[in-house]
């Protein structure tokens, strides 16, 4: 029993001592860990094992943000939780472990000449450094000047107010050329810029007058509504409007004056005259004064030498309603009238009326009676006339009753 406990006891003895060992070596480890991440390694390549591999740093630059970032040298990936150092003169810039494998610091206000010493370093993997100097690649084009005299002669330094230093920009110069870290301005680049009449010349960038071009050479290269115009001993000339001046037409380049038309401008053709072929000419229509009911009633229509169509005759009755024509040949027509009264014939062109005539229609004339007609109107007059005659010889022959007879004598 006595060995059992002693052997217990020395087993719990050694775990004790073995557990206090465990606990020094984790402090020791998380002591040199923070000492690690507070100062920067020694410069060179961290003095790793043979096993140990490579880093290779990588610097790309963004007007002032310089980006650093750390690869696997052997199979060109990204070291995620490397460890970063920057020394700007000799003073730690920045010290931290990017879960990215990238760092990205701010170089603005340095100096040309500002110097900075890289470390990155990870576990497994040598020590890796980089040295970099504002003005000399990659650096090169991050605030490497402090007066234009630093820049390309087509670019000057750009410094924000208070900076000891600037970078280099480009000089904008949209029209003009760039000479001693300025823009010298052309005179002109586009017409725009120059007067009436000039244009821009692109070799000399000098506004010249622009010679003169003609619209035409003859009116036959101008508009039917247009003729050309040019001063004497020109080669050409401008087309203008061919002037109106009255009532006509424009046409092949002229106007042809008209002596009558429908145009605002125009004359109206007097009485009993119409306008046919812009000009003025005769309408007639005649026919006789009088007429009789039930009788054909000529008519004639013309205008100047041309017959008229029926169409452009209308006769109208004393009661207002048109009566139809009957065409006889040529330039005659006719009508018969059913009733007394004024008629009247109107001459019309395109449904215009332009000259009249008047025809007096009256009863039919009666015929002479004959005797039969005479006798059997005043039959009546005869009865009474007869019975008056054989009336007065009745009476006569009453009044000589009384007186022998007179008989002729008898001769034996």
């Amino acid at each position: 029993m006595t060995r059992q406990l002693l052997a217990f006891g020395g087993i719990a003895i050694l775990l004790a001592v073995l557990l206090v060992l465990a606990v020094v070596a984790a402090n020791n480890m998380v002591s040199n860990s923070n000492s690690n991440n507070n100062n920067p390694p020694p410069s060179g390549d961290g003095g790793g094992g043979e096993d140990e591999k490579d880093i290779e740093i990588e610097i790309l630059t963004n007007k002032c943000n310089v980006t650093v970032s750390a690869f696997d040298k052997q199979e060109d990936i990204l070291l995620k939780n490397a460890q970063f150092v920057v020394m700007q003169d000799g003073v730690p810039i920045l010290n931290i472990k990017s879960a990215t494998g990238q760092v990205t610091f701010d170089a603005c206000g340095r100096n040309k000449g500002t110097k900075f010493k890289i470390y990155v370093r990870m576990s497994g993997y040598n020590t890796a450094s980089l040295d970099l100097e504002v003005g000399r690649p990659p650096l090169d084009r991050l605030f490497l000047c402090t007066s234009d005299s630093d820049c390309p002669d087509s670019e000057y330094c750009l410094m924000a107010a208070g900076a000891t230093g600037g970078e280099c920009e480009p000089v904008s110069c949209d029209c003009g050329t760039v000479s001693d870290h300025a823009c010298v301005h052309y005179a002109c680049c586009s017409d725009d810029v120059c007067g009436a009449g000039m244009r821009c010349d692109l070799e000399t960038h000098a506004c010249v007058e622009i010679p003169p071009t003609f619209e035409c050479t003859s009116n036959d290269t101008c508009a039917d509504d247009e003729y050309c115009t040019m001063v004497v001993g020109a080669a050409g000339g401008y087309c203008e409007p061919v002037p109106e001046t009255g009532c006509g037409l424009v046409a092949t380049h002229a106007f042809t004056e008209y002596e009558c038309d429908t145009g605002p401008n125009c004359n109206r053709c007097g009485a009993g005259e119409v306008c046919a072929d812009h000009r003025c000419i005769e309408a007639r229509v005649e026919g006789p004064g009088e007429a009789r009911i039930g009788e054909p009633v000529p008519i004639i229509g013309r205008i100047g030498g041309t017959p008229v169509e029926g169409s452009d005759l209308r006769v109208t009755g004393p009661d207002g309603r048109v009566v139809p024509l009957t065409s006889g040949g040529g330039d005659t027509f006719s009508f018969t009238p059913t009733g007394a009264g004024l008629y009247t014939v109107v001459l019309l062109q395109n449904g215009t009326p332009v000259k009249s005539w008047m025809v007096n229609v009256l009863a039919a004339e009666e015929a002479p009676p004959t005797i039969a007609d005479t006798l059997l109107a005043n039959w009546m007059l005869i009865v009474v006339v007869a019975l008056v005659i054989f009336g007065l010889l009745y009476w006569k022959f009453r009044s000589r009753k009384g007186q022998p007879p007179l008989v002729p004598p008898v001769v034996k």
